[in-house]
């Protein structure tokens, strides 16, 4: 367990320097819902690719508001670790 949590902090710190000073990361953390944009710049992938993992009816991180589709960070959080085990 420690060496899953000293990945994830690994990875926030990729991200962070990443973003322009890490202020988009700033922004994200304290966001529950990530639009497509910000979930590309959290998971470090392309907007095709955010968009289909949204898309995904068996994932359970995607919120529909109207058209747009928005990823709910907790659960996207807790998705991408089950991935990772």
């Amino acid at each position: 367990m420690d060496e899953l949590l000293g990945q994830a902090i690994k990875l926030k710190q990729q991200l962070e320097e990443r973003s322009e000073g890490g202020l988009m990361i700033d922004k994200i953390d304290k966001k529950a819902l990530l639009n497509v944009k910000e979930m590309c710049e959290y998971l470090g992938i392309g907007q095709t690719k955010a968009r289909e993992l949204l898309a995904d009816p068996k994932n359970s991180f995607t919120v529909r508001i109207g058209n747009r589709l928005y990823a709910h960070k907790g659960r996207l959080d807790t998705w991408l670790l089950n991935q990772i085990l």
